[in-house]
């Protein structure tokens, strides 16, 4: 008789401890299992999610739009913005179960979870909805045409050759070198007699690209025909330059951003004089605006920035990089 409360206190103590290991195995198991939308193709399992692409698919006045799936938090969430760009829009952010964690944008300016940037990952695109927009430079080549077995007007970059689905007139000069702003069509164009494939693209903006020189001697000597400088812009290693002169057409114009290779006036940031220079050989009395683009990484000195000074342009333009 001694020897059975003991006996039953570890019958007891076993069970106990079944049931509290149990429990914890559960509370660890059951979110995970919640939380994971471990689905295969969760836009077309997930109803509610499949309701919101039927949406988004029908709707005709769509700016664009996409579903990505990250993890945020250790659980599995749904990022629909359904306006992409839209400056009203407001991208919500989805549980599994189709509850709204997360709120962005507005005209408010409305952030509910204002970590989800820095902490949310394994981000993967379910719908792509959005038109991309690509940048790269390269020059304008006729390859004959499509009828005689040509390939038409190509983009030819360092990297890959294009097809564009339309180009501006003015740009279609053999040789032309551009930065072209695009977007991909899903299409190609197969020409030639070899049967070349190319992909199509649209080309969004197209900006001829002007030489620059840096050398002493010719920013003392270059040509310099009236021109008037109207408006410069920087973005990344890129300068705008928008100008006028007289003239017929300005095709024949010969122009130049030259900068002094020595002449770095010490200041903070420093600061290099360019000229724009101008041969116009062109008679007509026609005022010709013309914009051109300049690759000026070349113009960087030591620093993360400069300040560039043009000739007849009244103020100065902080190039940093």
């Amino acid at each position: 008789m001694t020897l059975s409360k003991p006996i039953r206190f570890k019958i007891e103590s076993r069970f106990s401890l079944f049931v509290v290991i149990s429990w914890l195995l559960m509370s660890c198991i059951e979110p995970d299992s919640i939380n994971s939308c471990n689905f295969e193709n969760p836009l077309e399992e997930v109803s509610w999610l499949r309701e919101i692409v039927n949406t988004l698919e029908a709707s005709m006045d769509s700016v664009g739009y996409e579903i990505i799936r990250y993890d945020y938090k250790g659980s599995t969430v749904f990022y629909v913005n359904d306006c992409f760009g839209c400056s009203d829009g407001i991208i919500r952010v989805y549980n599994c179960e189709g509850e709204v964690i997360c709120e962005f944008g507005g005209t408010h300016g409305i952030n509910t979870c204002p970590d989800f940037l820095e902490t949310a990952t394994d981000s993967t695109i379910l719908l792509d909805g959005v038109t991309r927009i690509k940048q790269t430079s390269g020059f304008l080549i006729f390859e004959g045409d499509i009828p005689s077995d040509g390939c038409g007007w190509v983009l030819n970059t360092d990297f890959e050759k294009y097809s564009p689905a339309q180009l501006d007139q003015k740009y279609m000069i053999d040789g032309l070198h551009v930065l072209v702003d695009y977007s991909s069509t899903n299409d190609s164009l197969r020409c030639g007699f070899s049967n070349i494939h190319y992909e199509v693209i649209n080309m969004l903006s197209v900006d001829e690209i002007g030489k620059l020189v840096v050398d002493n001697e010719a920013f003392n000597n270059v040509p310099n025909n009236d021109l008037t400088i109207q408006d410069v812009q920087v973005s990344g290693d890129w300068l705008t330059i928008s100008f006028a002169a007289s003239g017929c057409s300005g095709k024949t114009w010969k122009v130049k951003l030259v900068g002094h290779k020595d002449d770095i006036m010490e200041s903070d940031p420093p600061q290099r004089p360019l000229r724009l220079s101008l041969k116009n050989e062109e008679s007509c009395l026609a005022v010709i605006v013309k914009k051109l683009v300049f690759n000026i990484q070349e113009l960087s000195v030591e620093g993360n920035s400069v300040y560039l000074n043009i000739e007849g342009y009244k103020d100065k333009i902080l190039y940093q990089y």
